[in-house]
């Protein structure tokens, strides 16, 4: 049974990268998400709306 920091490192390198080898993805995937958010949340209204919009 590992212990749990090898545990929390398996997780760092599998999940998110960290100390492991560089995942190339990595840099396109912060862009697209940057963008999104940019274009989604471009007016102050758009915001609102999603912040009180009720689960149907």
């Amino acid at each position: 049974m590992e212990t749990a920091r090898e545990h929390i490192e398996a997780v760092r390198k599998k999940k998110f990268s960290i100390g492991g080898e560089a995942n190339p993805l990595t840099e396109d995937l912060h862009q697209a998400v940057k963008n999104l958010s940019a274009e989604l949340y471009a007016k102050d209204v758009h915001f609102l709306m999603e912040l009180i919009q009720v689960p149907s």
